[in-house]
């Protein structure tokens, strides 16, 4: 489902992104992930790291990466892996996100030609307790009224469901 190559040429001719690519695993590790199984060569596009050429005094309000999955579809990720559980607070921060992170994807000019976001959107989530945390984020997001489909996964979920498939 990764499509390989495909960041770079969504990122093609639109400062700063080409120069915000990083290896997932780069991207995991730096945000908490202990042992990379999984990863390899795959790249995305590190949102935190445009928001702070684009906008250097800006909070970050963006999801951690997108990357390309089949089809041109730009796959938004954010990354929770340092958390102690799924709250209210949580689900507020990763609603809250969305639109600035489509505002930067949007001022690339290969966005809608031929790249189009994915209905999709991931976080990750720790593997401890993952199936209660995954039941607790779906009832929390229903009931914030939520109507974006995000998804809790853990990295392995992430990979087999949207890398390897």
């Amino acid at each position: 489902m990764y499509q390989a190559g495909g960041i770079e040429q969504f990122c093609a001719g639109h400062n700063p992104f080409p120069s915000c690519i990083e290896k997932i695993s780069t991207i995991l590790t730096n945000e908490g992930l202990r042992r990379n199984l999984w990863f390899n060569e795959e790249t995305a596009l590190n949102l935190d790291e445009v928001e702070k050429k684009v906008n250097p005094n800006a909070r970050q309000q963006t999801y951690d990466f997108v990357t390309v999955i089949k089809q041109n579809k730009l796959l938004l990720t954010e990354i929770k892996l340092r958390i102690d559980g799924i709250g209210t607070n949580l689900i507020d921060d990763v609603i809250g996100k969305v639109p600035h992170s489509k505002d930067l994807l949007v001022a690339c000019p290969n966005f809608n030609n031929p790249f189009t976001l994915c209905g999709t959107m991931a976080v990750l989530i720790p593997d401890e307790q993952s199936e209660t945390r995954k039941r607790k984020f779906r009832r929390l997001r229903i009931e914030k009224n939520a109507k974006l489909n995000i998804e809790a996964f853990t990295v392995a979920e992430y990979y087999q469901n949207f890398i390897e498939a």
